[in-house]
């Protein structure tokens, strides 16, 4: 029972402090005051003049032709590693990120790993079909 009389005179205490702060409302300093520091110093004004001029000649993308090749070798080995794992194209394209994007996956970067994956399937599964009907051709002879 105590408990709660203490809890009850601390939620009163703090919602005293917080009705006699909010009453205040003057301040020590006057505004006239705050703009003369504001305008006082030279070394603060900002210079807009010609900065989105130079935002545009100092700021430029460079490709760096070492990452490009690391990335596409990895690409690469991560679809040999689908290949091997026989995902399908469907999963792929899933897997690309390419899903829900109706018919703008085209524009993005990893389109191009998709066909080049789809290429790799469809030549696996010729080779597959194409070592069946050996294997076939092989059986009726013997």
């Amino acid at each position: 029972m105590r408990l709660y009389i203490i809890v009850f005179v601390a939620a009163a205490a703090f919602a005293a402090i917080t009705e006699v702060s909010s009453l205040q409302t003057h301040s020590k300093a006057s505004i006239r005051s705050l703009e003369d520091q504001i305008n006082s110093s030279p070394h603060r004004l900002l210079r807009v003049e010609n900065a989105a001029k130079n935002l545009d000649d100092e700021e430029e993308r460079i490709k760096i032709p070492v990452v490009d090749k690391i990335t596409k070798y990895l690409n690469m080995k991560t679809l040999d590693y689908y290949l091997y794992r026989n995902k399908k194209p469907k999963e792929v394209w899933n897997l690309l990120k390419l899903n829900g994007l109706k018919g703008k996956a085209y524009q993005k970067p990893n389109h191009e790993y998709y066909l080049i994956y789809l290429g790799m399937w469809k030549a696996k599964e010729a080779a597959k079909k194409a070592a069946k009907e050996v294997a076939k051709n092989a059986a009726n002879v013997a």
